[in-house]
């Protein structure tokens, strides 16, 4: 038997065609997961599909699931090779945001333990990270302009859709909810960043110096989304320093000045920043020194403190 589900999301029609298929069912389950998701292999569409299967069958009052993320996106890695005899691989999560109708809901731990259970049955091979929520929470966060769920609303693809409930449009939020939402923005990725500075710190004082340079670079990141959010209310999805840099540069020249790029030797130590992220962690090839962490990590202290002071006369000018 076939369910048909209409979904508007983006402004774009999507159809989905529900579990309950037998015989020439699967090529079924492939042509219109195609619609949904062009851009996925076959592999990928049927895992997806068994997902979406399990989370309605395991959850009674599932409204929404919705795939967000690399996934939905087309931007995912899935990259495996060799190096020195040892096989490295790295598969992107599926990104999921299940929307139930009670709050109650998310503190049923058996029934998430059930979802979990069969997935890891079903044999899935990709990693599913599955976030829940009420409908209401969900509205409230929607309403507000908050970043993370305004993103999936944006972004994100229905999978599954009970018809009996609506998400609400992303607000705008002004005056002093901007500020507000700015301030706690603000408070959490910037505190983050001084969590992941002071574990550099400590680190480069071990004389570990690659985790150092990846615990720099995602201060220095941390800083980075502070000043995005505060100053647009939005989170890139990039972990590219030279290109945060810039967009902070756009808002303010004052950023801009903290990464100087004028010489051979500045572009060098930059540059080493930001291939931290992926070789400080994977790379037996990448080579830091202490000293050009000393430096490095002058800049990024020089970077807390311009986020801070400009992040905060943001604030208050929101508050008018």
């Amino acid at each position: 038997m076939l369910r048909e589900v209409l979904n508007v999301v983006g402004g774009e029609m999507f159809v989905r065609f529900c579990l309950g298929l037998v015989g020439g069912g699967g090529l079924i389950i492939i042509v219109v997961m195609k619609k949904l998701l062009p851009h996925l292999p076959d592999e990928k569409l049927y895992e997806l599909e068994r997902i979406c299967g399990i989370v309605e069958q395991e959850i009674p009052d599932l409204l929404f699931l919705i795939l967000f993320g690399s996934y939905a996106r087309g931007t995912w890695v899935e990259d495996e090779y060799v190096d020195s005899g040892v096989t490295y691989k790295y598969v992107s999560d599926y990104d999921l945001l299940a929307v139930v109708k009670n709050a109650s809901t998310g503190k049923k731990a058996h029934l998430w333990d059930a979802v979990r259970n069969s997935v890891e049955a079903a044999g899935i091979e990709t990693p599913v990270g599955l976030i829940y929520d009420d409908l209401d929470f969900v509205n409230e966060q929607l309403g507000a302009g908050q970043y993370f769920y305004s993103d999936i609303k944006r972004e994100g693809v229905v999978l599954f859709d009970s018809r009996g409930e609506l998400l609400v449009d992303v607000g705008e939020p002004v005056g002093e909810a901007r500020a507000k939402l700015a301030r706690e923005d603000f408070d959490f990725w910037f505190e983050n960043g001084n969590q992941f500075y002071t574990d550099f710190l400590a680190d480069l004082e071990r004389g570990w110096l690659s985790k150092a340079a990846f615990e720099l670079h995602q201060a220095a990141e941390r800083f980075y989304t502070a000043i995005n959010l505060v100053y647009m209310n939005y989170r890139p999805k990039t972990h590219e320093l030279a290109r945060l840099r810039m967009m902070a540069k756009s808002y303010d020249g004052r950023f801009g000045e903290v990464f100087p790029l004028h010489t051979s030797v500045q572009r060098i130590e930059f540059d080493l920043l930001c291939r931290a992220y992926v070789d400080a962690q994977y790379k037996k090839e990448f080579v830091i020194t202490k000293g050009q962490l000393g430096v490095l990590g002058g800049r990024v202290k020089e970077l807390k403190g311009v986020t801070e002071t400009l992040c905060l006369e943001k604030i208050v000018g929101f508050e008018g």
